[in-house]
């Protein structure tokens, strides 16, 4: 090219990528228009398909508004089409913006980030996953976790998780049961010693990725419980049968009217005797490292540890334990079943990881005698978890009694209770006769 056109195609040229960002540009703003019109308007499909446009624009800026959209939002499909868009950004600039999100202060952003990036087929979105595995939240944590498990890449993250199992080895929490998951799910084996992890993946690593895929990856097993063989040295406690791994414990038990039927009618003990017998048991084998409480619900809810600001969850120590256990012994039966209200309270507690919430019944706040069960009430309850939950990740393991099966009211309340524990990836326990 002569040397006098030069000046003319450098202008051209940056004549077109100018355009090319300001269209860009354009098209960012025209999305946030649209999604502001559809969030002002309560159009939620609207504000999914704006959501959509916005991830399309593939840049920095729509991260940024997808971000905020996302901790902001209390529309789970809006929230979902976000992380969704979110993953898609995978462009260097997008990419680049949103792996600051990394190092926000707002450990409800950290989280946000480390689910998006498990969609994100990239070394330097790993890489990230592999930083987040030591962030002192531990919601974090496991969502970094899942996120490795999503990605699938067993030569990044293996080394790492073994390090994440051998500082949570003392603890055996919740975060070293979703470790053990993870790693069974990457390399297809079980240990529980970190040393033979670390054994077994230098053998691995020696293997041709083929010759490991052909490998039968062993199955997670339904109902509570991590779903891998085990070797400890101290079990568990239980609930009904349901082993409890977390150390950080919230037990939120129906004491209304309806615990005081028989589970065999005439003889034995009630309900809430035999819940109350469970729990007794189930308290004293908590593990010295576990917090905890207890909060007893009907008509009005009754905290055995008042909840609030501060964490109300008590060391398991022998003293706490009895007191625990006194509380408990102490409840009796009566009123209605204010769930909501229950769940409210339990959510106030900052520090808990797992929730235990046993019930008879279906939620009941009638106005009038004899009012029919509110299906409005649930959903409500339901929706109100999902959006509370939606960066806490608390877990609730729900307990009914299989014998509510035999009429209309009760098969709606174990359908609740199985739903409330599907939304927060908790598990539900069917309690029946031979499990006392």
């Amino acid at each position: 090219m002569p040397r006098r056109f030069l000046p003319l195609s450098v202008f051209l040229f940056a004549f077109l990528v100018l355009m090319a960002a300001q269209a860009l540009a354009d098209k960012v703003d025209d999305a946030k228009k649209k999604l502001k019109a559809a969030l002002d308007s309560g159009d939620e499909s609207a504000a999914v398909e704006a959501v959509m446009e916005l991830g399309n624009c593939n840049n920095a800026a729509a991260v940024k508004q997808l971000l905020v959209l996302a901790l902001t939002t209390e529309n789970p499909k809006i929230l979902e089409a976000a992380k969704e868009s979110l993953s898609a950004c995978t462009g260097e600039e997008a990419l680049t913006q949103l792996l600051k999100a990394v190092q926000s202060k707002d450990w409800r952003l950290r989280a946000l980030t480390a689910g998006v990036l498990g969609g994100i087929d990239s070394s330097r979105a790993r890489d990230a996953i592999v930083g987040l595995m030591s962030d002192k939240k531990p919601e974090v944590v496991r969502e970094a976790i899942l996120a490795a498990i999503r990605q699938d890449k067993a030569a990044t993250f293996v080394d790492p998780l073994i390090r994440l199992l051998e500082r949570e080895i003392k603890e055996q929490g919740l975060t070293w049961v979703a470790v053990r998951k993870a790693l069974i799910a990457l390399t297809g084996e079980d240990y529980e010693k970190p040393s033979d992890w670390k054994k077994a993946w230098a053998t691995i690593k020696e293997e041709t990725e083929s010759d490991r895929r052909k490998k039968e990856k062993p199955a997670e097993k339904d109902g509570n419980g991590p779903g891998f063989k085990t070797k400890r040295k101290k079990s568990p406690p239980r609930f009904f049968g349901a082993e409890i791994y977390s150390k950080r414990v919230l037990f939120v038990i129906d004491v209304s009217s309806s615990m005081k039927i028989k589970e065999i009618p005439f003889i034995g003990e009630s309900r809430l005797e035999l819940v109350q017998m469970e729990l007794a048991k189930c308290i004293k084998k908590l593990d010295k490292r576990a917090r905890f409480n207890v909060i007893a619900f009907s008509n009005r809810v009754i905290p055995w540890q008042k909840t609030g600001p501060k964490s109300s969850l008590v060391p398991a120590s022998s003293k706490n334990k009895r007191a625990a256990i006194k509380f408990v012994a102490a409840l009796s039966p009566n009123g209605h079943t204010y769930t909501d209200e229950a769940l409210e309270s339990a959510f106030e507690e900052s520090e808990a990881d797992t929730i235990i919430l046993l019930s008879d019944g279906a939620p009941y706040k009638p106005k009038e005698p004899r009012e029919p069960l509110s299906q409005e009430l649930m959903d409500s309850i339901l929706k109100w978890v999902e959006i509370n939950n939606r960066f806490r990740k608390v877990i609730i393991d729900t307990f009914g009694f299989e014998s509510l099966a035999e009429d209309k009211d009760g098969k709606t309340a174990l359908e609740f209770l199985k739903n409330l524990a599907a939304k927060t990836k908790g598990s539900f326990k069917g309690i029946k006769t031979e499990d006392w």
